[in-house]
């Protein structure tokens, strides 16, 4: 029996439910501020994939796979997001107080927990 392996896996598997606990528990707090910014920019796949985030962060132990994919969207249409376009909402006047930290902040915790989520 190889004991080294399934240690590893184990551990890899415990991390992996770790990272979805994480990615629950932030959506659950600011999961409703990432869909109106992203909703707001016009960003629709990545609105849309944190409001399946949402649906899954009621759920106990939410399917690890599904919440990997709707990080890796958020976070893409995060990156999607250029200045010229947050320049132009803030001159427009129609911007949420502090747009670009607001960003900033959620773009740097949802890169964390993609990058938890496709650890081994």
């Amino acid at each position: 029996m190889n004991t080294t392996a399934d240690t590893a896996a184990a551990t890899a598997r415990e991390l992996l439910e770790l990272a979805v606990l994480e990615v629950r528990d932030f959506i659950q707090r600011d999961g409703l501020m990432l869909f109106e910014l992203l909703d707001f920019l016009g960003e629709d796949e990545g609105a849309e994939a944190t409001l399946n985030l949402i649906a899954l962060s009621g759920s106990l132990r939410p399917d690890p796979i599904a919440v990997a994919d709707d990080v890796a969207e958020v976070l893409l249409s995060l990156q999607e997001i250029s200045l010229f376009q947050l320049d132009e909402v803030v001159h427009s006047g129609d911007a949420p107080s502090d747009i670009y930290g607001a960003l900033r902040w959620l773009g740097a915790r949802v890169a964390d927990l993609a990058a938890r989520l496709k650890a081994p």
